[in-house]
């Protein structure tokens, strides 16, 4: 049979309408009120509209009705009402409702209900984000909220380019990953490839490990939604995939498309505030030009480590870099061929220092090593001498906009500082503890009378502090 135009756009709605007399008991329902309750729209027809509501909810809604009972025609809403569907699950309906009780043709409260789980829970999440909470729990709430109505299934995000899962659902490992040489790419590596949404009906298209941790977790298909950064979504910016399995087939309605875009969005936002918070921390921490660490984070507040028998932060020493012949290049070519001599330094002091030794930019053409577990001299000289060392070659620096260089040559001074015990920094108000040792300050400034010392005797020599 045929259904006519009435019938066929009030399944398909979105909205769910009843009609609910003046003691609540429910005379007519549209499909579309399965979809949003799972409740079957004809044996909802004769039942009271508050047993489906919690106790608390109950008072809310007679209240918000109680002034649609009074006035004719008008309009209650839009009010958020907790509800219980049918699976059990408590969620959030918003409703409207307007007083038809004197039309021949309804004699009811004509009542318009939209599911606004997903909203809601979303809302929450970035409330508690705002709030100080972390992104990581924003974003196992935005999965979270997946579960409800009208997505239904269980969501992880996962890094665009490992595919490692994030945040989200425990899902079966299988899920995730690359696919296997020669095999079809996984939902997720298309999602990103293409930046767009990706909905297989069926998984037979999938690698055996992929289709198995489908079946192990009750999934008949997956989905993935590419994320990007808030203002860049269609750009091909893809960050992380929001994976999506689901116990049926059924191809993406509308409404479920309109709650993916705004998943995908919502997740962005976080990972752009996220990412940009990061950048902030960086910038704090970091020296701009060189990418080393700045003086607040070289010499940051450090707790003792938990070795057994370690003093304080344990024995360091402190090479303290000055260059030597600087001041003429800037004179000389300008800026920018300072800039790439302190460019240079930087990336030749990383590859002469030690793995795990600490390197800073605190002034204009001074550098700091922190070289930690060092309990000799000896050691500490070698790594000066490794320093001096790089500095052998030329550099090539910029000495005009036509793109011509010239080599120029600088040297280093080195002062160093020993420290058989490293305190930590002290509580504002607090006395070091003279049982751990000097703090980090104190073994700078002999490192820094060492380097003048090492200047006075002739430059580009290393001079130990006694």
């Amino acid at each position: 049979m045929t259904a006519t135009f009435e019938e066929a756009l009030l399944a398909a709605a979105p909205v769910g309408l009843l009609v609910v007399d003046e003691i609540g008991t429910i005379s007519y329902a549209t499909p579309s009120v399965y979809d949003l309750t799972g409740y079957g729209y004809t044996d909802v027809v004769g039942t009271n509209i508050l047993s489906y509501l919690p106790d608390w909810a109950v008072q809310d809604l007679l209240a918000s009705v109680g002034y649609v009972q009074e006035y004719t025609d008008a309009v209650m809403g839009p009010a958020s009402i907790g509800f219980i569907h049918a699976d059990g699950e408590l969620r959030v309906l918003e409703v409207y409702a307007t007083n038809q009780l004197d039309d021949p043709a309804i004699e009811g409260l004509v009542v318009a209900v939209r599911d606004q789980t997903f909203q809601y829970r979303v809302n929450e999440a970035l409330q508690a984000y705002t709030e100080g909470g972390g992104h990581t729990e924003a974003l196992d709430v935005l999965c979270a909220a997946l579960l409800g109505l009208p997505i239904r299934g269980r969501a992880a995000l996962v890094d665009a380019r490992t595919g490692e899962r994030v945040a989200g659902f425990e899902l079966p490992a299988g899920l995730f990953g690359p696919a296997p040489a020669g095999a079809a790419q996984r939902p997720w590596q298309q999602a990103v490839a293409t930046d767009s949404v990706i909905t297989p009906i069926d998984l037979d298209g999938f690698d055996d490990p992929f289709r198995a941790a489908a079946a192990e977790a009750g999934m008949l298909s997956v989905w993935a939604v590419p994320v990007a950064p808030r203002g860049r979504q269609g750009t091909g910016e893809v960050t992380a995939c929001l994976v999506i399995g689901r116990p049926h087939t059924d191809p993406v309605s509308l409404n479920e498309g309109y709650v993916l875009a705004n998943a995908a969005r919502t997740a962005g936002l976080l990972l752009e505030r996220e990412y940009l918070v990061d950048e902030l921390n960086r910038a704090a921490r970091t020296d701009m030009l060189t990418g080393l660490a700045n003086r607040t984070e070289l010499f940051r507040d450090r707790p003792p480590a938990p070795t057994p028998g370690r003093v304080g932060l344990g024995p360091l020493a402190v090479l303290e870099l000055d260059l030597d012949g600087f001041k003429p290049v800037n004179d000389a070519h300008g800026h920018a061929a300072g800039d790439a001599v302190l460019v240079e330094v930087a990336r030749r002091l990383r590859a002469a220092a030690r793995d795990g030794d600490e390197l800073g930019r605190i002034g204009g053409d001074e550098f700091v090593v922190l070289c930690w577990d060092v309990t000799d001299d000896e050691a500490a000289v070698a790594v000066a001498e490794r320093l001096l060392a790089s500095f052998a070659d030329p550099i090539e620096v910029p000495t005009g906009p036509e793109g011509t260089t010239a080599a120029i040559r600088v040297g280093a001074s080195v002062g160093i500082a020993r420290s058989a015990g490293v305190a930590p920094t002290p509580a504002a108000g607090d006395e070091p503890d003279p049982g751990t040792g000097e703090t980090l300050d104190a073994v700078l400034q002999r490192a820094d009378r060492a380097l003048y010392e090492a200047k006075r005797a002739g430059r580009n020599r290393w001079h130990l502090a006694g």
